[in-house]
């Protein structure tokens, strides 16, 4: 027509071998399989229905005098398709999944292996993004004229970011993009069976598939957002266990499968704690990790004393992301999306909230240990991973180690420490100020108390930094400055059992040359209790 062909879609497959090119048929023979035998009927009927059509079509044309080719081939397409109507979709499909996975279990033009693929991997994807749509962003899609182009490229981003294996483990590129090709292909023949999409419908359907060029988007949380995390009170007792058991994930470094299976798997030995576990992925190869990271020990031991909520893994994917943002994670990360045949990679921002899922946790633990220089190999002993995974798995770039760096030095609360830094940072603490108290050459202290009651309630306290001691050593007799000599302090303290109440208050304390340390670590110089134990 106007020199151009035009072309009808039947639906249905033909193998070349059974295909005639004489009579424009299919054979149909007792030596074919009999599903080959159905699915060659089927091409056939289709194939008398389209001729059928096409001289009613014709009789039609003869009738009318128009000679606007562009309205003829419209007409052409209206007889074609007529005997495939669309359904009245205006009350749509109450469970449209159900719908597309009952039509490909009894379809009869494919394979059992390819209707085991659609079922097991197509249809699964699709129900994934359904909810997430209807939960998330409050649209139900109950209509096959809702799975357009733009749908399904909204689906394979959202597949790319948040779908992953039961383990917990990222799909490669390869596997997603089968996902995304069984979920149309399944929706195409769901749409046939029910009759809601005519064929020129369906052709204007396109999936993209990815390249395996595109960058690796996936992100690993800084310090400073973990401990966010962790110091965020949530609004309720669901979402307190979702957000700690994601925070174990990032300072545990094991699969989310196996995160929630390590009760009464933990053993303490000379204060440190252990667990040991088979992992579900590698179940003949059995692992004993220590409790390394002072939160993960607060959030097991003391917390849910060594025996963890229940909770799924998609749980926790379906609300980390809003938790995460309720939190104050925020910041914009560029993602690079390459398509195939696409010469340049497309370019997407988000929040890094939303790019938190589940691995994230793994990739955290990961990269908080690169940053403080522990190699691949002392790693992967906690991760269980071979070295070329850690490293894939490591985000800590330049900019990741500076932050971490800057933190360490100046502000530890934005750090999650790991235990032996705690202890270290603290005996550390405590040495120097044994130091100062048993320094000879100094009857002043490093810190000032004021009793100013009659109970000997701490009321304030001031610290001195090195230089404010130097300073103060060579100008002794300045009663401005903010040392006190031993006997001037005294009328400060008050009387004796004050002082001793001090003491009761500050308990666990060491007395060492009347000077008091408490739990905590502070000196206290206090002249009257000298020899007191």
């Amino acid at each position: 027509m106007n020199k151009k062909q035009i072309k009808f879609h039947l639906g249905v497959k033909v193998y070349p071998k059974h295909w005639c090119t004489e009579v424009q048929r299919a054979y149909t023979s007792k030596i074919i399989p009999s599903s080959d035998n159905r699915n060659n009927e089927i091409a056939n009927n289709r194939i008398t229905d389209i001729f059928n059509r096409f001289i009613l079509f014709k009789e039609y044309i003869c009738k009318i005098d128009n000679e606007n080719n562009l309205e003829i081939e419209t007409i052409l397409k209206k007889y074609i398709n007529m005997g495939r109507p669309k359904k009245n979709e205006n009350t749509g499909i109450k469970d449209i999944i159900t719908q597309i996975k009952k039509d490909v279990f009894n379809a009869t033009t494919i394979g059992n292996a390819t209707i085991k693929n659609y079922c097991d991997k197509g249809v699964p994807a699709l129900s994934f993004y359904l909810k997430y749509l209807e939960e998330e962003e409050k649209k139900n899609v109950n209509t096959y004229s809702q799975f357009t182009t733009e749908f399904f490229t909204a689906f394979s981003l959202y597949l790319l970011n948040n779908y992953f294996q039961p383990n917990g483990e990222p799909y490669t590129i390869s596997t997603i993009n089968s996902i995304i090709k069984y979920a149309k292909s399944a929706v195409i023949l769901s749409a046939r069976k029910q009759q809601a999409l005519t064929e020129n419908d369906i052709s204007t359907i396109k999936t993209k598939q990815f390249d395996d060029k595109s960058s690796d988007n996936h992100i690993a949380l800084r310090n400073d957002e973990v401990m966010k995390l962790y110091n965020y009170k949530c609004k309720n007792e669901k979402d307190e266990i979702i957000k700690d058991l994601f925070i174990l994930e990032c300072t545990l470094g094991c699969r989310v499968s196996d995160l929630l299976e390590i009760d009464n798997k933990i053993e303490e030995i000379n204060g440190d704690f252990f667990i040991t576990f088979a992992p579900r992925k590698t179940p003949n190869k059995k692992m004993e990790i220590k409790l390394i990271f002072e939160i993960a020990r607060h959030l097991i031991i003391d917390k849910y004393k060594c025996k963890l909520p229940k909770c799924s893994k998609d749980t926790i994917n379906k609300n980390i992301k809003r938790i995460a943002k309720e939190a104050g994670i925020k910041g914009e990360e560029l993602q690079s999306i390459h398509y195939a045949g696409d010469s340049k990679p497309t370019e997407l921002k988000k929040q890094r909230y939303e790019l938190i899922a589940t691995h994230t946790g793994r990739r955290s633990f990961i990269t908080m240990l690169s940053a403080r220089e522990w190699t691949y190999e002392q790693i992967r002993k906690y991760t269980g991973q071979t070295i070329e995974m850690v490293q894939h798995y490591d985000k800590a770039t330049p900019k990741y180690k500076q932050i971490f760096q800057n933190s360490y030095k100046n502000n530890l609360d934005e750090i999650v420490l790991l235990h032996d830094e705690v202890v270290g940072n603290k005996n550390k603490d405590i040495a120097f100020k044994k130091e100062q108290a048993n320094n000879p050459d100094s009857t002043y202290i490093g810190t000032i108390v004021e009793l100013a009651n009659s109970n000997g309630k701490l009321q304030h306290k001031i610290e001195l930094t090195t230089k404010d001691l130097k300073k103060a050593n060579e100008d002794i007799k300045n009663k401005d400055s903010l040392l006190l000599k031993a006997e001037e302090y005294i009328e400060l303290l008050g009387s004796e059992d004050a002082i001793k109440q001090a003491i009761v208050d500050n308990s666990e304390t060491d007395l060492v040359n009347g000077y008091v340390m408490a739990a905590d670590g502070t000196i206290y110089y206090n002249p009257l209790i000298e020899g007191l134990k």
